[in-house]
This record gives C-alpha cells, structure tokens and sequence, in this order.
C-alpha cells in the first residue's frame, strides 16, 4: 500500500509522474563500464588482443568482426563472449548484446560483476525488468558494495512500482557512500511518488547542498515548493 501524507488532484499528479519519469532517466543511467578479471575459476581468460585493442578505441564494428573470428577458434572463451557481447551493446543491439552475455556466463565468466551488472542494463533496456532484476541481484553477489548496481537495481524497482524495495535499494546505497547524488535522487523520486514530500524534500536539500546546480534536483524541488 503507498504511503501518502497528501492528497492530489489527478491531472496534477498525471503531470508529476511525467515529469519524475524524465528526471530520473536524465541522472540516473551512466554509461557501462566493462571491467576484466582475467582469471575466472582458476581459468586465465585471453582475448584477442586487436579485438580488443579496437574494443578500447571505439570502433565497434571492427572489434566484433575479429572478436567473432576469434571465438571460431575458441568458443568457449567466457571473455571475449563478454567483450563481444559489450561490442554489441555499444552498437545499440542489445538483443545480440544478451546472447553473448549469457553465453560467456555459461562458459563460466560469473567471477565479474560488470558482466551481470551489464546483462541487467541490457535487459532493462530491453523491456524486461525481472530479469533485470535477478542480474543485478547476481551482480551484488559479487560486489554487494557497487552503489551503481545498487542504483540501477532500485531504478528498475521503481519503475515496477515496488517502491518498498526501491527505497530499501537506494538507501543501502547511501549508506555506503553519503554524498551519493544519483542514490539520493533517486530515493526523492520515489518518496515524491509515494506522496512523502518532506521526505522528498530533505533529500532534494541535500543533493543541492552537495551540488547547487543539479537542474533535475531543482526543478523537482521548485515543484513542490510551488506546489498547491
């Protein structure tokens, strides 16, 4: 049941929900970042090196051409899977993107959180939250300290109305790291989505305490300040 200490009227509110989709998708959703850990299960992982070296350089196209040569050889490889997945995710084929994540985590390339935090980024993206769910939950596994999984975890929370646990989500967040601007954002969001306006408005304060020209954070702010 939300929890509400106010009452609104429907179009005002309609507007609302409007407005805090587009803020929260402006701060909260960062560029992924693909991070290797060479030796998986006591396996050392090896990729091939002008595949990743135009991986590092930006040029998609030509990395997952020499990544798919590469994988002919040696299919199994749970590291270039993961890099030729990521490839695929840069060019906005996030469906290809999927495939080759899970294949590298069948290959048992699981001691990596990126790829688990990566696989829920591209699930989110794809329409399919609970899954994106159980990825970044399988990436706190094994980082349970990474605040942007955490983050993106209560993202997708709250875009499920599950505002319990997108609360419960953001807030670890800020546990582990106080000045976290994109947890705190996120926790107005949801406490303004619930009708907790103090509550949204104490965190709205301390982002621009933090960061006085945070536009999504004033403009929420202004709002209900201005509010009737």
């Amino acid at each position: 049941m939300i929890r509400s200490d106010c009452n609104y009227m429907p179009v005002v509110y309609l507007f609302c929900l409007v407005l805090c989709h587009c803020l929260i998708f402006s701060c909260s959703i960062g560029p992924r970042v693909m991070q290797d850990k060479k030796v998986q299960n006591s396996r050392i992982w090896n990729c091939e090196p002008m595949a990743d070296d135009a991986l590092k350089e930006g040029n998609y196209e030509t990395s997952i051409e020499h990544h798919l040569r590469f994988l002919k050889n040696d299919p199994e490889n749970g590291l270039a899977l993961y890099h030729l997945g990521y490839a695929y995710g840069q060019m906005g084929d996030h469906l290809s993107e999927i495939v080759y994540y899970k294949k590298a985590i069948d290959s048992e390339f699981i001691d990596n959180d990126g790829i688990f935090f990566n696989l829920g980024m591209a699930y989110a993206e794809t329409g399919q939250p609970e899954n994106a769910v159980l990825s970044f939950k399988r990436a706190l596994t094994v980082n349970p300290g990474n605040t942007d999984t955490l983050c993106e975890l209560g993202m997708v929370y709250r875009q499920m109305n599950n505002y319990e646990l997108a609360e419960e989500t953001f807030t670890k967040a800020t546990l582990i790291d106080p000045d976290l601007i994109k947890a705190r954002f996120g926790l107005s969001i949801v406490y303004f989505e619930e009708g907790l306006l103090r509550d949204a408005f104490l965190e709205l304060k301390q982002i621009l305490k933090a960061d006085p020209a945070n536009k999504d954070a004033r403009a929420l702010l202004d709002y209900i300040i201005n509010k009737d």
